[in-house]
């Protein structure tokens, strides 16, 4: 039976009490779009026969061989696609600057590129999958992606099968040739092997790039190679802040959420604001409730409807954040207590 992968490697977070990185490397965390290029094996081809394309968006009938990490097409413009290495897979993030999401979303998101706007983009490369590795069989272990990926489809549409899998060490080097005004490697540092002198590093890193406005940092292990699932050799570390907002409803759950709290609706400083991060047993609503929400799958609950004694109406919840959105929003809101 095939195993459930990821479509492309994930980060795990990083726990100062379980993980040792003596000698890893570390990077700035981009706050960009992820993108996998597949050597532009797929471009100008229709997205039905590529192994790996999501379908459940129909409307991108024609690859441009950048895809995001959903398996949906990134399209670009063709002098900006000319510019990456051909036959060549890469895994990499699509950037223009610190606080800049939503600018970039707004470039990189339409079916018809600007090609003024993509003159920004700059395609930051953190690493190259194997073939093998990225038609590794089994379904994506994502509810936004229906499609379960076929080993031998994946390496016959490439025309290449299994072969020798990369060090990371060894990979960053290969990746230094393909370098130019679009393409760009993003920098590693590597870590003292010590490791209470690879911590006070990494924490000096830190303090730099929250100084410039960054978002964390990524650490990888310089003796793995890529996979395709959440991994141990790819760590994430980014610091949250806290605060607390007043519960003014919530959103009905669907899919596996169904009959349950999907989302809360806060009042967060005179903004609503959506949190996410329940348990179970968390999102359980009381009986007119949960046959209200069975009803209304994803619909946004009549006002004064309960949430139940957790989450009453005008209570206070405290949640992290990463950070604010342009408008003033926390981003990746969570319930914290």
């Amino acid at each position: 039976m095939s195993e459930n992968r990821e479509f492309l490697m994930l980060a795990q977070k990083f726990v100062p009490e379980k993980h040792r990185i003596g000698g890893w490397y570390a990077s700035d965390k981009l706050d960009g779009q992820r993108a996998f290029w597949d050597g532009g094996v797929s471009r100008g081809k229709e997205k039905r026969i590529v192994p790996w394309a999501n379908m459940n968006q129909r409307h991108e009938q024609i690859c441009t061989g950048l895809w995001s990490r959903l398996g949906n097409v990134i399209a670009a413009p063709d002098w900006w696609l000319d510019k990456l290495p051909r036959e060549e897979l890469l895994d990499g993030e699509l950037y223009i600057g610190p606080r800049t999401f939503e600018a970039l979303r707004s470039i990189v998101g339409t079916h018809v590129p600007d090609e003024i706007e993509w003159k920004r983009v700059k395609y930051y490369v953190i690493d190259q999958p194997a073939v093998s590795c990225f038609g590794t069989e089994g379904r994506i272990n994502n509810p936004q992606f229906s499609r379960m990926i076929d080993d031998q489809l994946v390496y016959d549409f490439l025309e290449h099968g299994p072969g020798a899998l990369p060090f990371y060490t060894d990979t960053l080097e290969k990746l230094k040739r393909f370098e130019n005004d679009v393409l760009v490697l993003h920098m590693q540092i590597k870590l003292c092997y010590g490791e209470d002198d690879a911590r006070e590093q990494m924490e000096r890193m830190m303090e730099r790039v929250l100084n410039n406005h960054g978002e964390g940092l990524i650490l990888r292990d310089p003796g793995a190679y890529w996979i395709p699932h959440r991994v141990k050799s790819l760590l994430k570390y980014k610091p949250f802040s806290e605060s607390e907002g007043t519960v003014i409803g919530f959103i009905a759950g669907e899919g596996k959420y169904l009959g349950m709290i999907g989302s809360l609706t806060l009042n967060w400083k005179g903004k609503r604001l959506q949190l996410s991060g329940f348990t179970d047993i968390e999102r359980y609503l009381p009986p007119k409730s949960a046959e209200w929400a069975t009803l209304n799958p994803g619909c946004e609950a009549p006002v004064g409807m309960s949430a139940g004694q957790r989450f009453m109406i005008t209570s206070e919840v405290r949640f992290i954040y990463r950070e604010l959105s342009a408008a003033g929003i926390p981003k990746e809101a969570r319930y914290w207590r």
